[in-house]
């Protein structure tokens, strides 16, 4: 059977291809009316109104796909241009908007299928709807989380550019602008380029202007450590060591993950042996003096106090590195916080790790979730040196082991206090009181163990206190120590001799 048409009898098949084609035909001249109205609307946002209608009347006559292909081709450049200087305008970025613009149109039009795709991915961009920044920053808060993972576009181009975006740092008002701060701000639409009003690198609204650190960014500024350094000679001084140059090259601040541990324990054990040579009392006494030290130390480079005290830091006379470091970077966080910003956010632009803090107490709970270079001098810390931490990776903590090597320095001044007691013994009371086991042992004078064999043996007795003498101040002219009071003391050696 057919179809019945002006009394003619069609059959079913040319009849279904008939209706077939028409359907086709309007889906063709609805797509192109489609292509039209979108023109129109791009032209509607982009052309002045001299141009306006114009410019309209000339696309209602375009009937051609080719002509009109071309037509939406030339016109979405301008169009998209103008979107980006709007954009650029609202988001603050000014000096630098041009290079910006043609930036962002290149990356779509290499990534986008065609234009009606660009145009559409761009309006979705510049809305919001492309990348989370905002929900990142709150999802990364304290934990490592991935950038990539906040990628809610509905277009291909958005992941496609990714990479290339975040990687590509165009100068802005007369500064090159970081890795992922551009993302931040043009993907956000309330985001902003970070000023004196806006904290920070990117706002991106209410509470969240957010102080941004390529993966391996330090925080704050080394410009008070000259000060912390001469805290920390001066404690040395008062020990009675006096400090060069080349020693604090490898004292408590050094360069890497093995070398720091070293120079820290150096410093600690070091500084605790000086201490009970000086005031005795127990080693725990001696740590704790030590772990004030590097309490001042850091306040003094911070140039404010800090809330860190470094507490269970030294033990034995050795420094826990980790700890150590953990509280040192936070307290430059703390440092940093007088810029004004609401986050920090630590952004790895290759792999896509993000973490982020909303204060140094925040930074320090969090502790075991960041990582470090331990690069941290007396100059400064991070890769130039200039900041008042380490930098900061966005990785969980590699812990580092405790040095527990002895230095050199350190059993000099052992032996330098077991000579010091041997010596004043002999002063105060030999020949009539003999040296106790230890003080013969120090001198070399083991076999002179009774009262009758010190009244055989005072020559003997004489040459090995003027040996122990002599290398008392051998050590402590190696060590730094010499002052006024040695001659004092030599004196008082000299004439015990003479009467003995």
């Amino acid at each position: 059977m057919g179809k019945g048409f002006l009394g003619r009898e069609i059959p079913l098949k040319t009849f279904k291809a008939h209706i077939i084609g028409e359907r086709i035909l309007d889906r063709i001249m609805s797509e192109k009316e489609r292509k039209k109205g979108d023109m129109k609307d791009w032209i509607n946002e982009a052309v002045n109104a001299k141009l306006k209608s114009k410019v309209l009347n000339m696309i209602d006559e375009i009937d051609n796909d080719e002509d009109l292909l071309k037509a939406i081709n030339a016109m979405a450049v301008p169009v998209m241009e103008k979107m980006i200087h709007e954009a650029c305008d609202k988001k603050k970025i000014i000096m630098g908007r041009d290079e910006v613009t043609r930036g962002v149109i290149a990356f779509i039009n290499k990534y986008g299928e065609n234009v009606e795709q660009q145009f559409d991915f761009l309006k979705e961009f510049l809305d919001g709807k492309s990348f989370d920044a905002k929900g990142l920053v709150k999802g990364s808060s304290g934990k490592v989380d991935n950038a990539m993972n906040y990628i809610t576009s509905a277009y291909p181009i958005m992941s496609k550019m990714y990479s290339e975006l975040v990687n590509w740092t165009p100068k802005v008002h007369n500064a090159n602008i970081g890795p992922g701060e551009l993302l931040f701000i043009l993907a956000t639409d309330t985001g902003a380029k970070g000023d004196a009003e806006d904290k920070g690198d990117a706002y991106l609204g209410r509470g969240l202007n957010i102080e941004m650190k390529s993966d391996g960014g330090h925080l704050g500024t080394s410009s008070q450590f000259n000060i912390g350094k001469e805290v920390f000679k001066d404690a040395f001084k008062d020990l009675g060591k006096v400090l060069k140059e080349k020693d604090l090259d490898d004292l408590m601040l050094r360069n890497g993950k093995a070398r720091m541990p070293k120079a820290l324990s150096d410093a600690s054990k070091l500084f605790t042996e000086l201490y009970k040579a000086k005031h005795g009392g127990t080693q725990f006494q001696a740590d704790k003096a030590c772990e004030k030290l590097y309490t001042d130390v850091c306040d003094a480079c911070m140039g404010i106090t800090t809330s860190y005290k470094f507490n269970k830091v030294v033990k034995d006379g050795f420094t826990n590195p980790n700890i150590f470091l953990q509280n040192w970077c936070a307290a430059a966080y703390q440092q940093y916080e007088a810029h004004g910003f609401d986050w920090v956010t630590l952004f790895n632009k290759k792999s896509g790790a993000t973490i982020s803090f909303d204060g140094h107490a925040h930074f320090f709970k969090n502790r075991n979730n960041w990582d470090s270079d331990w690069h941290l001098m007396w100059a400064g810390g991070g890769q130039k040196e200039g900041g008042a931490s380490t930098r900061i990776i966005a990785q969980p903590f590699q812990a580092q082991p405790i040095s527990t090597d002895v230095p050199g320095d350190v059993e000099k001044i052992e032996e330098l206090k077991d000579l010091r007691s041997a010596l004043d013994h002999a002063i105060k009371n030999m020949p009539k009181k003999n040296f106790t086991v230890k003080h013969r042992k120090t001198l070399g004078l083991e076999s002179i163990n009774t009262a009758v064999k010190v009244l055989k043996n005072l020559d003997l007795i004489k040459t090995q206190t003027k040996e122990g003498l002599k290398r008392y101040f051998a050590h402590k002219k190696d060590l730094g120590m010499r002052d006024r009071k040695d001659i004092t003391f030599g004196i008082a050696f000299k004439k015990w001799a003479k009467t003995l």
